[in-house]
């Protein structure tokens, strides 16, 4: 998980979330978002990404999701957060095992205010 101040075909800074199939089997990924401070996750309907889910994940692949930090930020204003928050970015399967990111740390009032 980290930023990007270019690409993936929004105006503004970018927070995006890979994964990687290191295995030997296909996975099917079913979810993806965000692990909020206090464990809820935080679930884009219809995310920005190159890949349609569920999405079956092949040996040697990956895929990504991503947000403008902006809107990121909203969200989680919407969901009662503030300041600097540590999130974890996670893929969930069509099995119940999900695959999280190490903590990213994003300041929420920073971007609320470049609103």
């Amino acid at each position: 998980m980290g930023l990007t101040t270019s690409g993936f075909g929004v105006s503004g800074p970018t927070i995006f979330l890979s994964v990687a199939n290191i295995g030997e089997r296909a996975i099917t990924l079913s979810s993806e978002g965000f692990v909020l401070p206090d464990n809820s996750h935080l679930v884009f309907p219809n995310p920005l990404t190159n890949v349609t889910f569920p999405y079956d994940l092949l040996p040697g692949k990956n895929c990504q999701i991503w947000v403008e930090a902006r809107i990121l930020a909203r969200e989680l204003q919407s969901h009662g957060f503030s300041g600097k928050i540590n999130l974890i970015g996670f893929y969930g399967t069509q099995i119940g095992k999900d695959f999280k990111s190490k903590p990213y740390k994003f300041d929420i009032s920073k971007w609320i205010k470049s609103l």
